[in-house]
């Protein structure tokens, strides 16, 4: 199968559907604390829901990676302090995450430069651990088993495992739910495969109490997802 160009996949995704209009309402004399709260609902709504991997990070990731010092390499490089190309910060499970590291490294064949994975490290302090990690293929067969190895993880000794697929924001997200029992701490996983773009993305969340883990759902953590392709 021929995968169109990034360019031509880009200009579709950038077709949005036009909002209507809102009615002028009369102005009424309300507490600051109700306009503001109104204000940060409007622009809640007025997001765009995303339609793929956004092309800022599949153009800047893909100009980072050549001379990135994990380029050519056998293992990922991260750079302590570095900036993320993904996000500079967000929230995950109502919690403030800041990055702490970010790189680049091969995926799957070192040898193979058309492909490659960009990770963000982040960090809430004594809640939970988490990455965000942009892979590009570089052929649909790829993608397709990337997509087919996750939602088929089996349960093991180690770890039980469930995946399911919910949607958020109008994208089908697909979500791992995994817990340690012997070494008692929950982890989930949401992806994003974006066919047009040949590229995935991964949100994951780990180092989870029960009490935090169970208070989490797929629903959820596929949200925190969609939100941060919905502002790249």
């Amino acid at each position: 199968m021929t995968r169109p160009s990034r360019r031509a996949a880009r200009a579709a995704r950038a077709v949005r559907p036009v909002r209507p209009a809102r009615l002028a309402l009369p102005a009424l004399a309300v507490p600051a604390a109700v306009v503001l709260a109104g204000c940060t609902a409007d622009l809640a709504a007025a997001a765009e829901d995303p339609t793929g991997v956004p092309a800022r990070w599949l153009d800047e990731s893909a100009d980072g990676w050549p001379e990135s010092d994990a380029f050519g390499a056998l293992l990922p490089v991260d750079e302590d302090g570095a900036p993320c190309l993904l996000t500079d910060g967000t929230t995950l499970l109502a919690e403030d995450a800041e990055v702490t590291s970010a790189g680049w490294g091969p995926w799957q064949d070192e040898d193979d430069r058309g492909s490659y994975r960009y990770t963000c490290h982040l960090w809430a302090p004594d809640v939970l651990s988490a990455e965000v990690r942009l892979v590009q293929t570089a052929a649909d067969a790829e993608l397709t088993d990337a997509v087919e190895e996750f939602v088929g993880q089996p349960s093991t000794v180690e770890q039980d495992n469930a995946v399911e697929t919910v949607t958020s924001r109008g994208l089908e997200v697909h979500v791992l739910t995994r817990w340690y029992p012997t070494n008692p701490q929950g982890e989930y996983q949401a992806l994003y495969a974006d066919p047009a773009s040949g590229a995935f993305v991964v949100l994951e969340v780990n180092s989870l109490d029960r009490a935090d883990f169970d208070a989490t759902t797929p629903q959820r953590v596929a949200d925190d997802l969609t939100d941060l392709l919905a502002r790249g």
